[in-house]
């Protein structure tokens, strides 16, 4: 399971690699590359790690996902915002993640972008 954890961060800081580099550009090939990687990871989850755990790099990953990958993310999220009855910091990144979206229509965007444009400071652990 720790190989897993280890797979899914380090998909994060790729993605998260390549939007610093290259700017907030969901198309960009590295990006969507990371991000495609980064469902087929979430999708292999071994049934008996929450991802709770893994909220930072939901976070950098869903914000970077294209319109096309939206609705795996979208629900991903609600599910796990269900599942946690708004304890913890899934609700704020859903939130982020979708804001993020709505700025990326108007120009690029990246979850620490959104963050600074939202106001919030959290540590998303």
């Amino acid at each position: 399971m720790s190989n897993w954890v280890t797979r899914l961060f380090a998909l994060a800081a790729l993605v998260l690699l390549h939007s610093t580099v290259s700017g907030p550009l969901p198309a960009l090939p590295e990006i969507q590359s990371a991000v495609a990687r980064s469902m087929i990871a979430l999708q292999n989850k071994p049934w008996t790690y929450s991802l709770t755990g893994s909220v930072w790099a939901l976070c950098v990953i869903g914000c970077m996902a294209q319109s096309h990958a939206r609705s795996f993310f979208e629900n991903l999220m609600l599910g796990m915002v269900r599942e946690s009855g708004r304890i913890g910091n899934i609700a704020t990144v859903w939130k982020i993640i979708q804001k993020c979206w709505q700025l990326q229509e108007k120009g690029p965007a990246d979850s620490r972008s959104t963050m600074r444009e939202m106001g919030i400071w959290a540590i998303l652990i």
